[in-house]
């Protein structure tokens, strides 16, 4: 009772207090033109404080476009020298994608502040579709297993709150006490049960990747006897929590109160968000907008049925396959771009790589879906071979993703069950649609595409990624494709 009343206050407060901002942002949808034009000011402020404009200040758009449009590797020598930002850094945020090398992204106040005003949005418009009674919730990004944090970066999911938000946030969230004693992801999985069942009260749960939740899920269910037994101590190890008698491990009976669940849900996460829809049958599960480490560039708005732009805190630009770039205000409906991006936090112009394509307008504005990465690109003999196509080609099958295989200059389809030739040649079939795959099959360049069963392919996959590519499983955007896979390791480790 006293939860619930306090609950209902805090909700109260929360609404009473930011509802403003996000009617400001909706009122700001309906004219996507001058919000991005007094975006871009704001972005110009910063740019033209900081070293970098020394001797060239941009004071116009027209002078901003005459900046070069560059990625990472390109800024990061000004980047590690301060010269993109007003002040020196003090905080950064390591990138740990599935592609490329990790990467140190500034995170200054002004930056913060836009993923702050991104998480005041969209949990006001929760609020406003969805009624809860407790409003607990767990709130991660993913773990972080290392001895000591001296390095920058961002020590806990907290801390893209802020402080004044975690503050009155702090009595709703759920969180493993002493994080920093874990060292491994079994022991973090087995307390991150033990504190979510023993909650009986969680309503909430947000966290980046699907697969962190279908995995925990599956995690739960083989070790049955060893979280009952916990569970009933209230004990495990040196972590004490709610003790509770638990008889049946259903997703009902685990978290009786859950509401909503919030995750990626595009693309890439595609197939372990209606994994999770058919664990989670009777629970909102709402697909997360596009938020790059970079910067946080869209928000899923209940109304509008799609992701809008969080064009009030970045300003936003869309290149074509042909090299036209366009202002959010001019893009179309139904066409993909790739996104590029201009922050509050020292990255003009900057080049993402990923692809977007315009689902439909909200009020004026174009609501964006994440389409894909642009240099998603195999190519073991010439046949440049796009994630897209592999995406394409799997339609309708059972296949799971496909690893280039250097050695046997071949295509590998993973999948629980061997395919069918049916299946393979449906496959290939769409392949060939590619030009340069399909000389590279009639030149014999490539061998015909093989079907290999792996059981729990999917898990051994995100277990491969963490332990041997160091990328944590809440940052795993596994796609089809897995292109930077060609080298055989990624194969025999499958395979054990």
């Amino acid at each position: 009772m006293i939860r619930s009343f306090l609950s209902s206050l805090f909700q109260y407060l929360y609404k009473l207090l930011f509802s403003s901002k996000y009617e400001n942002f909706l009122k700001s949808l309906e004219n996507p033109k001058d919000t991005q034009l007094n975006t871009l000011e704001d972005i110009l402020e910063i740019y033209n404080h900081s070293p970098i404009s020394k001797d060239c200040k941009v004071k116009t758009l027209e002078d901003f476009k005459a900046l070069p449009i560059r990625d990472y590797n390109e800024m990061e020598s000004e980047i590690k020298n301060n010269l993109l930002y007003p002040r020196p850094f003090t905080k950064f945020e390591k990138t740990s994608g599935s592609s490329g090398k990790n990467k140190m992204i500034p995170y200054p106040e002004s930056l913060l502040r836009s993923f702050r005003n991104l998480f005041i949005i969209w949990s006001i418009d929760i609020l406003k579709n969805i009624k809860f009674k407790t409003l607990v919730f767990y709130f991660s990004i993913s773990p972080q297993f290392k001895e000591s944090s001296d390095d920058g970066a961002m020590s806990t999911d907290r801390e893209y709150l802020g402080a004044f938000l975690s503050t009155i946030g702090h009595s709703f969230f759920v969180e493993i006490p002493n994080l920093e004693r874990v060292k491994n992801s079994l022991e973090f999985k087995m307390l991150l049960s033990l504190h979510l069942i023993s909650n009986r009260k969680l309503e909430i749960i947000s966290i980046w990747s699907p697969s962190f939740m279908t995995e925990l899920w599956s995690f739960i269910l083989e070790n049955q006897d060893e979280i009952s037994r916990a569970l009933s101590k209230g004990q495990y190890e040196s972590w004490s929590f709610t003790p509770i008698q638990l008889n049946e491990f259903s997703p009902k009976n685990c978290f009786p109160s859950l509401k909503f669940i919030s995750t990626w849900g595009s693309q890439n996460a595609i197939y372990h968000y209606d994994k999770l829809k058919t664990i989670f049958k009777d629970i909102t599960i709402q697909k997360k907008g596009l938020l790059a480490t970079e910067a946080p560039i869209t928000i899923p708005i209940f109304e509008a049925k799609g992701f809008t732009p969080l064009l009030n805190e970045v300003f936003m630009e869309f290149r074509t396959k042909e090299g036209q770039v366009f202002n959010l205000w001019e893009i179309k409906e139904g066409e993909v771009y790739e996104i590029i991006i201009s922050q509050k936090g020292g990255l003009y112009r900057y080049c993402l790589k990923d692809l977007i394509i315009v689902t439909h307008f909200y009020k004026k504005t174009p609501c964006i879906d994440f389409y894909g990465r642009r240099d998603a690109l195999s190519d073991l003999v010439g046949e440049k071979l796009h994630e897209l196509d592999i995406r394409d080609a799997f339609k309708g099958t059972s296949a799971q993703f496909a690893i280039p295989d250097q050695r046997d200059s071949r295509y590998i389809i993973i999948s629980e069950e061997i395919l069918t030739q049916a299946e393979l040649q449906r496959i290939e079939k769409r392949l060939r649609e590619n030009y340069h795959y399909n000389n590279a099959r009639e030149l014999d360049q490539l061998k015909p595409l093989k079907s290999i069963s792996i059981q729990n392919g999917e898990k051994k996959l995100s277990e491969y990624m963490e332990n041997i590519r160091g990328i944590k499983k809440g940052d795993q955007k596994l796609g089809q494709l897995l292109y930077r896979e060609s080298d055989g390791k990624l194969l025999a480790a499958l395979s054990l």
